[in-house]
């Protein structure tokens, strides 16, 4: 999903997010593939300088992988080392994934309106790559994000690469991702939006990703904020359906 245009221009100095998200889809596949994420991000803010780090706990029933919709058996046949015990006789495997840590700048513009956010992330491996839940190598990412508003309508436009750790296990290939968004203010704290997102995927051979998102955020007191979406896919390799919850606490 992507980041919401509300969540970048509203940072708090500190904060936790909680989030859960559940996807389905059968990826050109007999049946299909569920995936439950549950994750935690803290955050510090320090004028226009906001650190993160991120983590997630996955669960995923079906006949693909985290790291790529792609069944278990086309991995398990390229890599040199035995099939882990219980993912492919079960088609289930759970357990931590990579931790995500980021560092982002923002840049203001009064006078037109409008910001522009540009972020460095790293991500470290704590995922199992013999259980699929990580390519065991570290990836480097930049992205930039412009957001303009207009009146009520707040309207974003972001592009990322990311640099990907090459290894013998797995075909990764470094990539790029491009996404678009429109966020609408009904009043000071409840808006709604929706946001489409492009990327390359992780390995190589598969089709591209495209996602479309709607979300609502809304405040359930002066410091906690709810975010919540549904997705669906539009190309083969993304998840049919799809919806999560973030609630964020700021400190």
């Amino acid at each position: 999903c992507v980041t919401p245009l509300a969540t970048i221009a509203n940072a708090a100095d500190y904060a936790l997010t909680l989030g859960a998200e559940f996807s389905s889809g059968d990826f050109g596949l007999p049946e299909n593939t569920d995936v439950l994420i549950s994750s935690a991000e803290a955050s510090s803010t320090v004028e226009d300088w906001r650190y993160s780090a991120s983590l997630a706990y996955v669960r995923i029933s079906g006949p693909t992988v985290l790291i790529a919709p792609t069944p278990v058996e086309t991995l398990q046949n390229r890599r040199p080392i035995p099939n882990p015990p219980g993912v492919a006789a079960e088609l289930r495997t759970d357990g931590i994934a990579d931790l995500l840590l980021s560092t982002s700048r923002t840049i203001r513009f009064p006078k037109e309106n409008a910001l522009l956010d540009v972020s460095v992330s790293v991500k470290v491996q704590t995922g199992d790559a013999d259980r699929f839940l990580s390519t065991g190598q570290t990836d480097v990412g930049l992205r930039a994000d412009i957001i303009k508003r207009i009146g009520e309508f707040s309207f974003g436009l972001g592009a990322g690469y990311i640099v990907s750790g090459k290894t013998d296990r797995f075909d990764v290939q470094n990539r790029a991702q491009i996404s678009i968004s429109a966020f609408h203010s009904i009043s000071d704290t409840i808006g709604l939006g929706v946001a489409a997102e492009w990327r390359e995927p992780i390995l190589t051979g598969l089709d591209d990703i495209t996602e479309i998102s709607f979300y609502a955020s809304a405040p359930v007191s002066h410091q906690t904020s709810v975010v919540g979406y549904v997705l669906t896919g539009v190309t083969q390799t993304s998840p049919n359906i799809g919806g999560g919850i973030r609630i964020t606490r700021s400190f």
